[in-house]
């Protein structure tokens, strides 16, 4: 990983201890605060940091307003967001799934 990686990474750790994370603001920790809308790069990118998040550091992925758990599994979860940002509808995911730590 680099340092920039590393850098968005602990922005998001430090984010969840105080609230939900939306994956907007997964984004926004890879690009900056200066795109609305993700290149497919910094998406790519984005995508591995919510796989780290959900298979090494104990998060969970919320979904809807209700923020209920979601039932898709990490990889059913990662195809679906990039399905919808290839056919862009990031707006539609940007606010509909949160992270947060698991509940023990």
């Amino acid at each position: 990983m680099n340092d920039n990686f590393n850098k968005a990474l602990s922005e998001c750790l430090s984010h969840i201890e105080i609230d939900y994370l939306s994956l907007n603001d997964v984004f926004r920790s890879i690009s900056g605060f200066n795109n609305s809308t993700p290149t497919e790069m910094e998406f790519k990118k984005t995508l591995e940091l919510v796989k780290l998040l959900l298979t090494q550091k104990d998060i969970v992925c919320l979904e809807g307003p209700e923020m209920n758990p979601t039932g898709k599994s990490i990889p059913e979860l990662l195809n679906f967001l990039d399905a919808k940002w290839k056919n862009l509808e990031f707006d539609d995911i940007n606010y509909g799934f949160w992270f947060d730590k698991k509940q023990s």
